[in-house]
C-alpha cells in the first residue's frame, strides 16, 4: 500500500508540475504544500479504490448481502440486525443475536461452525462451517483479483485487504447515516 501511495504521489506530483508551466504562478494565491498534496492524494487514491471495491460487490447483486455479511464476519467487523435482515429477511431473533455477538477472539474455523446452522436455515442447505468458510476466501480472492486488475502488479492480498474492507463498511456507515438526515 504505501509503495502505491507514493507512486500515486508521483503522478499527483508530475501534473502539478506540468500545470504549472501552464499556469501563471502569480494566479495561484493559495499553493498547495507538500502535506496537504499527500493528504489530498491519500484521499483521492483511497475514494477511487473505494468506489472500485462498491462497483465489484454490486457485481454480485444476488449474493452481495451473504458476501457482505460473511466479510464482517471474516474481517471481525461488527455486524449490525440490518445487515442480517438484508441477507435472512425472516431471520429470528436469537439468530441475530448469535450473529451479532463479538467474534474477534476466535478462529476463523470456530466462528464459521458457530454460525453455519444460520446460514443453513435460511437457505435450505446442509452445509459445514469449513465450506461457508472457503466460500468466503474464495470471494475474497475474486475481489483481490478484480482490485488488481488495474495494476501491473499485486497491490491487495489477504492481509491488506481487510483494511480496504474496513474503510468500505465505515464509508457505508457514513452514508446510510447522512441519508437518515435527508
Amino acid at each position: 500500500m504505501v509503495i502505491v501511495r507514493n507512486i500515486h504521489i508521483d503522478i499527483i506530483r508530475e501534473r502539478k508540475n506540468k500545470m504549472l508551466r501552464t499556469i501563471d504562478i502569480d494566479d495561484i494565491r493559495q499553493p498547495l504544500t507538500e502535506p496537504k498534496l499527500e493528504l489530498t492524494s491519500n484521499k483521492i487514491f483511497i475514494e477511487e479504490e473505494l468506489i472500485k471495491l462498491r462497483i465489484i460487490l454490486k457485481m454480485y447483486y444476488r449474493s452481495q448481502p451473504k458476501i457482505e455479511l460473511c466479510l464482517k464476519i471474516k474481517f471481525r467487523i461488527p455486524v449490525s440486525t440490518e445487515d442480517i435482515i438484508r441477507c435472512f429477511p425472516d431471520c429470528p431473533q436469537h439468530d441475530i443475536d448469535k450473529l451479532t455477538q463479538d467474534f474477534r477472539f476466535k478462529q476463523d474455523r470456530q466462528v464459521f461452525e458457530t454460525i453455519i446452522d444460520i446460514f443453513n436455515r435460511n437457505e435450505g442447505k446442509e452445509n459445514k462451517g469449513d465450506t461457508l468458510r472457503k466460500w468466503i476466501a474464495m470471494k475474497t480472492d475474486e475481489i483481490i483479483q478484480h482490485l488488481n486488475h488495474t495494476y501491473d502488479y499485486q497491490v491487495y492480498n489477504q492481509k491488506n485487504i481487510s483494511d480496504l474492507i474496513t474503510l468500505y463498511f465505515q464509508d457505508m456507515n457514513t452514508i446510510k447515516g447522512d441519508q437518515k438526515w435527508m
